[in-house]
């Protein structure tokens, strides 16, 4: 019996469309509360927000961003 385990197929075929939105926090209050960073990453899957998380740099958030886009999140 031969499986296939290439992600790429599974990403076209089985996996949700995902995709994550940056938003930047100028010294503001979120929901009555400091933030750990003034970057906010959205997550969505088909459309729905799934919920998001705060970082203190860009390069964090972007590189979350990708991760979480292009699946690399499930595979650890």
């Amino acid at each position: 019996m031969y499986i296939e385990n290439d992600v790429d197929i599974q990403r076209a075929t089985k996996m949700p469309k995902r995709r994550a939105k940056l938003t930047i926090l100028a010294n503001e209050v979120f929901h009555n509360q400091n933030t750990v960073g003034c970057y906010w990453v959205e997550r969505f899957e088909d459309g729905e927000c799934l919920g998001g998380n705060f970082f203190e740099t860009e390069k964090e958030a972007r590189a979350y961003m990708l991760d979480f886009e292009t699946y690399n999140d499930m595979l650890d």
